[in-house]
């Protein structure tokens, strides 16, 4: 859109990746700040205003800011496209930085338990087990040339 013209990927990518990252403190300042109670209210005005600044702002850069055409094309045709980018990751976000701030003691300490067992069950068993552990990762530009030569020797 507007910004694009100007801006090369790779600096595209940085403004993108910072701009999710503040929106995600917004969020979070946002949806903490109005779930606790117990804050004093001036505070808590001043940190729901500052995540609601932090949220329509990354909103706005993000909306700016052109999608990456390379999402649309995985080495042939037939890419996949995500409506509504990207406000639709970010009201996601939103309503999961809530629930996850609104959960009590005793299911952070059954999360966390269950995810330090999937953890050493990853490290222990799945990394020497796993299916891709002989894969061939080839970069992007040369997935055409590979999709193309498979399709000649299959024929």
């Amino acid at each position: 859109m507007i910004i694009a013209g100007t801006l090369t990927e790779q600096n595209r990518r940085k403004i993108a990746g910072w701009t999710i990252m503040l929106l995600c403190v917004g969020a979070f300042g946002l949806t903490f700040a109005a779930s606790n109670v117990w804050i004093p209210s001036l505070i808590r005005l001043t940190c729901c205003g500052v995540g609601g600044v932090l949220l329509l702002s990354g909103l706005i850069v993000l909306t700016c800011i052109d999608q990456d055409d390379a999402r649309h094309n995985f080495g042939h045709t037939g890419g996949f496209i995500c409506p509504f980018v990207p406000l639709l990751p970010i009201v996601c976000i939103l309503i999961n930085v809530y629930l996850l701030i609104n959960l009590g003691a005793a299911t952070w300490a059954r999360v966390s338990v269950w995810l330090l067992i999937g953890v050493v069950v990853y490290v222990f068993y799945g990394r020497s087990h796993s299916s891709l552990l002989d894969a061939v990762y080839v970069p992007a530009a040369h997935a055409d040339e590979i999709y193309r030569s498979s399709g000649d020797l299959l024929a």
